[in-house]
């Protein structure tokens, strides 16, 4: 009976009391958060020199109970955040393909990389199916032969952002971040 009663003790223990070394052996070191805006909160991630190698931006949860009116992301706010974080003329040059959207499931994504840094802006979408009706034909043409130019600098206008921007992440093209 004492055995018995001992497992129990030791199970609700460590159940209910978990300690940070076990969190941490679990999940990994906690991560900071920042406050980059009124409505926008930062993650970032460091590479093993320190750097900062990869940053999430996303919508600010409020207080206890209370639910966000939208997960979108305010634009004129994130643009500010963008500037503020990596200024364009950091970015570097533009690389291909740029501004390229990709849709999964109900999400959608779209990449726009530079020499320095890459940013990929993630969004819901929701198709409805009365929309889809085939068939489909998607005609493929030779595409135009390629212009030899410099490359474009970055600036403040060379990703379109559009409402409904849920998730932001800014990876660092020369810091690799460690793998988990």
């Amino acid at each position: 009976m004492r055995v018995q009663l001992a497992t129990l003790c030791l199970f609700l223990s460590t159940a209910h009391g978990q300690i940070s070394r076990a969190f941490e052996k679990d999940y990994g070191k906690p991560t900071d958060g920042y406050s980059a805006s009124a409505h926008i909160s930062m993650t970032p991630e460091y590479s093993s020199d320190g750097q900062v190698c990869r940053a999430r931006l996303y919508r600010k949860q409020l207080s206890k109970g209370m639910k966000p009116v939208s997960k979108a992301l305010p634009l004129e706010e994130l643009k500010g955040v963008l500037n503020q974080l990596i200024p364009p003329r950091l970015r570097g040059a533009i690389k291909d393909p740029f501004g390229v959207t990709d849709l999964g499931g109900r999400e959608g994504w779209t990449t726009y990389s530079y020499e320095n840094v890459s940013i990929v802006f993630a969004f819901s979408v929701n198709i409805d199916p009365k929309d889809w009706k085939g068939p489909f034909t998607f005609p493929i043409e030779n595409p135009p032969p390629k212009q030899q130019s410099k490359p474009v600098l970055s600036s403040n206008s060379d990703f379109s952002l559009n409402d409904g921007i849920e998730v932001v992440m800014v990876t660092w093209t020369h810091r690799p971040c460690p793998t988990n």
